[in-house]
């Protein structure tokens, strides 16, 4: 996809794995194509991989719970930290705007408790931990490159 091309690599054994690499000094869309020849001389067509070089990050972002007191769903009050009394249904945003977003995780205290695929991005908090009050709610969104952008916040949470 950048204009560069190697020789014939080999000869390999059938069925033998190879390796190859390259590197892009560029991000883009690149295709990578491949073609294959047997002892004989025989050439396969040529095969093509859409490639997306990309050193950016997704963006993600936890947009509620806030810096509030939830009683039921509902913000009552601007506190210093998120404060939730009952279900509480979380919100977040996550894009990436060069390669597209491939999924998003969503954990609390590092168990994975949905990946999203699609939008919305919601999922109801309706556990309930009566010996434990303080949480860490995680979001880690990968994009289609293999990058990914975590982020978190601490909340208090009764029921």
């Amino acid at each position: 996809g950048d204009g560069s091309s190697t020789e014939w690599l080999g000869p390999y054994a059938s069925g033998e794995m190879m390796c190859a690499t390259h590197a892009w000094f560029e991000e883009g869309t690149y295709v990578i194509g491949v073609k294959l020849k047997d002892i004989y001389g025989n050439e396969s067509s040529w095969m093509e991989h859409l490639f997306i070089v990309e050193a950016g990050v997704p963006n993600v972002e936890i947009t509620k719970p806030k810096r509030a007191v939830y009683i039921r769903d509902n913000e009552i009050i601007p506190f210093i930290v998120p404060v939730i009394i009952g279900d509480i249904q979380i919100w977040f945003w996550a894009e990436d705007n060069l390669s597209g977003l491939n999924r998003t995780e969503l954990y609390i205290d590092n168990e994975l408790k949905e990946t999203f695929t699609t939008c919305p991005k919601s999922w109801l908090w309706d556990e309930t931990t009566p010996s434990k009050f303080r949480y860490i709610i995680e979001l880690v969104a990968y994009d289609n490159a293999s990058n990914n952008a975590t982020n978190k916040i601490t909340v208090w949470r009764v029921f």
